[in-house]
């Protein structure tokens, strides 16, 4: 399976479950016409257990800009290496969701960018799930300061090879990279053995909840329990909580 963006424009809801066959979501075989860029309408994502998939967007740069997407949901991609294009990244004004599970090649959730273009990604991005992605580094590559301005919900988990969650591009001054999450109330990171490296430089004014478990190279300590996070979360995260919940049982973290 491979769908064309032209046939796939007036979609507001895609799932994909379960197909050894597809290697590919979307691509777009012509530059956009007179400069235009495609618009799809997506609002959600759903790829579940597609283990040969290793693209959801390929095409020309600029090519397409998905303006309304809220939620990308992946499950079981094993060859996928990175979720977007930095060109597709900053078109992505109202993604509130991303949830990555189980993508065992999984190098990067957006591809480096050699053009270092100084963009806002994720303006309206509320959460972020990272689990069981056994060759992910780095969350997130930046080169430039940069604001997540409504990110709420951080978890990231059994990702065994992780060292950092934000760290400068090539050729970026450390010093000049500076993150800002001002809305960030929610944290849960667990099962990270190399996780060495998450809040370096950044302040923390609005966090409420951080859950720690078995990161042993982090000198971060819980200020609370899973069980009370699961009371402070709205019925909107409820659910990703739960598959957190379903990996490491509550008698596993309750003494950490």
């Amino acid at each position: 399976m491979e769908a064309s963006i032209k046939n796939m424009q007036v979609l507001e809801s895609v799932a994909v479950w379960n197909s050894s066959k597809i290697k590919g979501i979307f691509h777009q075989d012509q530059p956009p016409m007179n400069g235009r860029q495609a618009t799809l309408w997506l609002i959600d994502l759903n790829l579940v257990n597609l283990p040969e998939l290793t693209y959801i967007w390929k095409g020309a740069k600029h090519s397409v800009t998905l303006q309304n997407l809220k939620l990308l949901y992946i499950w079981g991609c094993k060859k996928l290496k990175a979720i977007f294009s930095s060109a597709v990244a900053r078109s992505l004004p109202q993604l509130k969701i991303l949830v990555a599970l189980q993508c065992d090649a999984l190098e990067q959730i957006i591809e480096d960018d050699e053009e270092h273009e100084n963009a806002i990604y994720f303006s309206k991005l509320k959460l972020i799930l990272v689990t069981q992605c056994n060759n992910l580094k780095r969350l997130f590559y930046l080169s430039a300061p940069h604001e997540f301005p409504e990110l709420e919900y951080l978890i990231i988990n059994q990702d065994p090879n992780l060292e950092k969650v934000f760290e400068c591009q090539k050729g970026a001054k450390e010093d000049d990279v500076e993150v800002s999450l001002p809305q960030l109330k929610h944290v849960i990171l667990m099962q990270l053995p190399n996780l060495n490296n998450f809040s370096q430089g950044i302040e923390f004014k609005t966090l409420t909840n951080l859950f720690v478990h078995n990161c042993p190279k982090l000198s971060l300590t819980s200020t609370t329990t899973v069980e009370d996070m699961l009371q402070s979360y709205n019925h909107g995260t409820h659910y990703i909580l739960i598959h957190v919940l379903m990996i490491w049982p509550s008698h596993q973290v309750h003494n950490s």
